[in-house]
């Protein structure tokens, strides 16, 4: 566990550094910056960033294994 004075390495969330920052500040930073990119992924392609990573009906279909016919 850190002490709360000890210093964090400031990472990304695609985890090239496995240690964050999770003081206050930055975590409203990083709020912020996703806020933003959600809405401009909205208005680039008209739909949410949520939609982009959601199964579909077609997914689940296709995961469905096929039963053998006798």
């Amino acid at each position: 566990m850190k002490a709360a004075s000890e210093q964090w390495e400031h990472g990304t969330r695609r985890g090239y550094r496995q240690k964050r920052c999770r003081c206050d500040e930055c975590r409203a930073w990083n709020k912020t910056t996703q806020t933003a990119y959600a809405a401009g992924y909205r208005a680039r392609t008209g739909v949410s960033v949520r939609t982009k990573y959601r199964r579909t009906a077609q997914d689940a279909i296709a995961a469905t294994p096929i039963e053998p016919s006798n």
